[in-house]
């Protein structure tokens, strides 16, 4: 039979020799040779047969955290994602926005850091909001610089004790340099699955944490579908792979902008939910639209937008649109529809369903898509104001640009007969109370005569 591609250690712990294991079979017969006398495996084994029973109680996994304006989430806890993009296109910025959401909401961070500095991270998340007693808090945000690799034995007990918490989300930012650091080369699969099983599989399986690696395009543009080792990568994903398409740069001084595309989604929380836009080239979807305003030098302003808000549809913010045309619609008093006022109060009282604060320019930007269709107008308003005036009601599901377009809803002109329906209602509640309330007076001024 020729020696095996296996050779024998003590305690009968067997393993592959690498060298000879080329031109081997195992088969029947050589297996009592091979494996020697039958040993008990141990409880924990992971060949013995998983419990079907228990498995099928677990509940569907849905995305939970790092979310949008509207609620709706990207990540998965407990499971392993990639960020990825070209340089500049805010991949950090993203998983950033996503841990200062943790953080402000209560819950555990780590951030594991191979390209940055700790203060650089710290003066990033305080930009977006995070209290400083937060961030100094070991027990909320645990920032980590790995400079030597886990082959040391100090470094590996320092990783097993982190591993040994529970987390809510962790980072795992320069997979290039992460796996470098372990002598693994970023290409070769063998030293992908290596890595992965040794780094973000391991702190998603023991924390429970959503765990996001950030990783860059081949310099190569004809190779740029997928990160680096790209298809090893993303085989080895138990969440989500999102890509960074960029579309106006990011700086001081300016909104900068880029699309949040999924290229896989292993769950299907996500794709199946709120991907729109497919594209053939590289079977991504769009998901989510990051935007980061950086004009305001004491204030930035990072939102993560639905798709259908700011991108479909030539740019319409259809959602703002809607809500814009209600307040309108609903507010009898001129001055409070002044150009100002209206801007201010939608900013100030309509928010997303995870109360996330849209952005001022957003709904100027819904207000003047709405003059411009004629939904409504400016006219003159007290004390020489403009003020909004409701031509015809505008919603979502009528309009054939906006992404959530129902063919089967009512027209504007049916909308328009309806609110002028519930407006006349309005009006004539009114007419009895006030009737009411001036039969009341009628009667106490009789009572006094």
């Amino acid at each position: 039979m020729g020696s095996p591609a296996i050779e024998r250690r003590e305690s009968n712990v067997w393993v592959i020799d690498p060298k000879r294991r080329n031109g081997h079979r195992l088969d029947a017969e050589s297996h009592t040779d091979i494996f020697g006398e039958p040993v008990e495996p141990a409880p924990d084994a992971s060949y013995r047969p998983v419990a079907m029973a228990e498995a099928l109680k677990a509940k569907p996994v849905v995305p939970d955290i790092g979310w949008r304006v509207d609620g709706r989430c990207l990540l998965y806890r407990g499971k392993t994602h990639l960020i990825y993009g070209t340089f500049e296109t805010a991949k950090s910025w993203l998983a950033l926005h996503f841990a200062a959401q943790v953080l402000v909401a209560g819950k555990r961070v780590c951030y594991l850091d191979y390209e940055d500095s700790a203060e650089s991270i710290g003066q990033r998340l305080l930009a977006l909001g995070v209290p400083f007693d937060i961030l100094v808090d070991p027990q909320r945000f645990m920032y980590v610089h790995p400079e030597r690799s886990l082959a040391d034995e100090s470094e590996r007990q320092a990783f097993d004790e982190l591993l040994s918490q529970e987390l809510d989300l962790a980072v795992v930012d320069g997979v290039t340099e992460a796996m470098s650091l372990e002598g693994l080369d970023g290409n070769p699969g063998k030293d992908i699955a290596a890595w992965q099983h040794m780094c973000p599989n391991a702190i998603a399986r023991r924390t429970g944490a959503a765990t996001v690696c950030i990783d860059h395009l081949p310099k190569d543009k004809s190779n740029q579908a997928m990160a680096i080792g790209g298809q090893h990568k993303m085989s080895g994903l138990s969440g989500a792979a999102y890509v960074l398409d960029l579309k106006d740069p990011f700086g001081k001084g300016l909104v900068g902008r880029s699309m949040v595309r999924v290229r896989k989604d292993r769950p299907g929380g996500v794709r199946g939910l709120l991907g729109t836009d497919y594209r053939v080239s590289d079977r991504t979807h769009l998901v989510a639209e990051l935007v980061m305003d950086a004009r305001d030098p004491d204030r930035l302003n990072v939102r993560l937008y639905e798709p259908h808000v700011r991108v479909l549809g030539s740019d319409r913010p259809t959602w703002c649109m809607e809500k814009a045309s209600r307040y309108i619609e609903s507010v009898a008093d001129p001055s409070r529809r002044s150009v100002r006022k209206t801007t201010e109060h939608l900013w100030a009282n309509v928010t997303g369903d995870s109360g996330e604060t849209v952005a001022r320019d957003l709904w100027r930007k819904a207000l003047d898509c709405l003059v411009d269709d004629e939904f409504m107008k400016q006219v003159d308003g007290p004390r020489k104001s403009k003020v909004y005036q409701s031509l015809r009601p505008y919603r979502q599901d009528s309009d054939p640009q906006a992404s959530t377009y129902d063919e089967n809803a009512p027209t504007p002109g049916e909308l328009e007969v309806i609110a002028n329906r519930d407006r006349v209602r309005q009006l004539e509640h009114e007419k009895e109370k006030a009737l009411a309330e001036l039969q009341g007076i009628e009667q106490e001024l009789k009572g006094k005569g």
